[in-house]
């Protein structure tokens, strides 16, 4: 054991180097923190080749036992040959740029006991892949996993309450992570340039959007605003050249310039909020005016006398999508439109579509607000699996199902803990097939045509459908 300096009074010995670290001793209160080995020239830690750091959870010196409560400020900065690290449940804190730049860390498991993460911690910790945050920790702070370009899952719990300023920006790997409802802030560019981002559902607590939260996410696909959000920072989605899919909550009131900006492939725009939110020229530059808004039925016209709003394709979202207090199905010959009602408190709707014999014909699941948030297909039908499959608010269209064929449906509305809250139950049959058929009277004058891949029954010089409907 070696002292490398001590303070003035008795109250710490600076520089401890017990074993293969360095500490800082609170004599008072008999507490050490792990400390960096060496400063100079604005370099910390330069030289140490330190591989693995296992953390006790107390020290011995001089006859006096410390318990190892915090890893300090600098700790093991740029000790770019450190892979693991053993953190003990004694350890409250990891203080800012803890293990920034530990380029080679693989992997990390932070204790219950820690309730603080400090600014840029991980920071360019670029080979770090998973990441598993306690239930102690209560706010991530800025950039604390900033430039983790392997990471790829990161689970935060209900604990924490706020993502820091560029808590996960250019974690380019990063391609899903679940914000828990206990989460009211997101900071300014906390998942900018996540390259691998494909959806993000924003839960129902959060209040605020910061400035570029989520700016430049070239994978990101869709996003889900809920309720809560009133206004959206500037910037926010700037970018995301590949989304296509928006959902805005009903309390929203503003969206701040540039928020979509240069997002060219949004298709569907869906705000649900009645009194129309103020958004700026800029809010939508680059995004093609081609795009549907879905608007509540009854305020479609306010919607498209905005001098912005109307610059788009305003469209209802039908009073039954949410009005609707019972499943309603509506069949053709190869697909089935299912309208459902709204659950209160439901985070998910889970719908499985099963033929006669039980086989899973598809597995959709859908948000809070009834849009599509993925889908599975199992059993064949009449080409092999369902062709597409359309959502607009509470319904959905399935097409590519056999003619003339009973199919059963079940709808389960699940809260944020996946309990569920109410289940539907009922089956269906499309039209067409044989019975359609035999609504005709064929004769030695009748028989079947193929047309553009649709079967037709000609018949006296005129074509009828195969439900018996004559085709002009």
């Amino acid at each position: 054991m070696l002292a490398i300096a001590v303070s003035v009074g008795t109250m710490f010995a600076e520089k401890v180097q017990i074993g293969d670290l360095y500490y800082n001793l609170n004599a008072t209160e008999q507490t050490a923190e792990v400390t960096y080995k060496s400063y100079a020239n604005y370099r910390y830690n330069e030289g140490w080749n330190i591989t693995t750091a296992n953390i006790p959870a107390s020290v011995t010196y001089s006859g006096t036992t410390y318990s190892v409560t915090s890893i300090g400020e600098h700790a093991f900065y740029a000790c770019s040959s450190l892979t693991s690290v053993t953190i003990p449940n004694s350890v409250t804190s990891i203080g800012a740029y803890a293990f920034k730049n530990c380029s080679s860390l693989t992997s990390v498991t932070i204790p219950n006991s820690v309730t603080s993460i400090g600014d840029e911690a991980f920071y360019g910790c670029s080979s770090l892949t998973s990441v598993s945050i306690p239930n102690s920790v209560t706010s991530i702070e800025s950039a604390a996993f900033a430039d983790c370009s392997s990471l790829t899952s990161v689970t935060i719990p209900n604990s924490v309450t706020s993502i820091g300023d560029y808590a996960f920006v250019d974690c380019s790997s990063l391609t899903s992570i679940e914000i828990p409802n206990s989460v009211t802030s997101i900071g300014e560019w906390a998942f900018s340039f996540c390259s691998g981002l494909t959806s993000v559902t924003i839960p129902n607590s959060v209040t605020s959007i910061g400035y570029a939260a989520f700016a430049y996410c070239g994978s990101l696909t869709s996003v889900t605003i809920p309720n809560s959000v009133t206004s959206i920072g500037e910037r926010a989605f700037g970018g995301c050249n590949n989304l296509e899919t928006i959902s805005l909550g009903n309390s929203l009131e503003t969206i701040a310039e540039y928020a979509f900006n240069g997002c060219e492939r949004i298709i569907d725009i869906y705000c649900y909020a009645e009194r129309v939110p103020t958004v700026q020229t800029s809010t939508f530059d680059g995004v093609s005016r081609k795009a549907y808004v879905w608007v509540p039925a009854n305020r479609v016209r306010n919607y498209k006398t905005h001098e912005i709003w109307g610059e788009f394709d305003v469209q209802a979202i039908e009073a039954d999508d949410v009005n609707t207090s019972t499943v309603k199905i509506v069949p053709t010959d190869n697909s089935a439109k299912i309208i459902w009602p709204v659950v209160e408190d439901a985070d998910t709707y889970e719908i499985t579509i099963t033929d006669q014999n039980g086989n899973i014909v598809c597995k959709l699941v859908f948000n809070s607000n009834g849009l599509l948030q993925s889908i599975a297909f199992g059993a064949p039908s009449r080409n092999n699996a369902p062709e597409q499959t359309q959502s607009t608010g509470f319904r959905f269209e399935v097409s590519g199902l056999e003619e003339g064929t009973a199919y059963d449906y079940t709808i389960v509305a699940k809260d944020v803990a996946s309990q569920t809250l109410q289940t539907f139950n009922g089956s269906f049959k499309t039209l067409g097939g044989a019975d359609a058929v035999a609504d005709i009277n064929l004769n030695a004058a009748s028989h079947k045509i193929l047309r553009n891949g649709e079967v037709l029954i000609l018949r006296d010089g005129k074509t009828y459908s195969i439900q018996g409907v004559e085709v002009k």
